[in-house]
């Protein structure tokens, strides 16, 4: 339940396609809408861009790493015949 909990969570945190075209306000798209459009909107800052992806990614990777033994086993146990 712990593996399809993260799956589903990171299924539904990259949300892109969806909200991009039904959100049209700019204060209630999602993280990963926000950035899509933030390239598009104005010049490219590189340095800023990084540090919008970091904070996207972040909620992400530590959801994974609090999960992950759990993950991993819920994996494991899928594949293994027994």
């Amino acid at each position: 339940m712990t593996t399809l909990g993260v799956l589903y969570f990171v299924w539904s945190w990259n949300q892109f396609l969806l909200p991009l075209v039904l959100i049209q306000d700019p204060s209630r798209r999602t993280a990963p809408a926000g950035l899509g459009l933030f390239t598009g909107q104005y010049e490219v800052d590189v340095p800023l861009l990084a540090a919008a992806t970091l904070i996207v990614i972040a909620p992400v990777v530590l959801v994974y790493l609090f999960f992950q033994r759990h993950f991993i086993n819920g994996v494991l146990s899928g594949a293994l015949k027994g």
